[in-house]
């Protein structure tokens, strides 16, 4: 999943397979975006597609190279 984003229905279905209620998840999911996950390698991304649909996928934390990919040019 890292990199590769996955939509709220599909991700609500496949818990839904593990866990009946997803409401903690619903909860969960609308707080957690731009965090960094426990081993601290890893952070939530969350955004709409181009359809409407909210994605969510695992991006690496290391804030440096999340810059760089973005363009910005840090001076020190």
């Amino acid at each position: 999943m890292i990199g590769n984003p996955i939509t709220r229905p599909v991700l609500r279905l496949e818990a839904r397979k593990r866990i009946g209620y997803v409401g903690l998840l619903d909860h969960l999911l609308s707080h957690v975006a731009k965090e960094v996950a426990p081993d601290a390698t890893l952070r939530f991304r969350r955004s709409h597609n181009v359809s409407g649909t909210m994605e969510y996928w695992l991006k690496e934390a290391d804030l440096l190279k999340i810059r760089e990919d973005a363009g910005v040019n840090e001076p020190f």
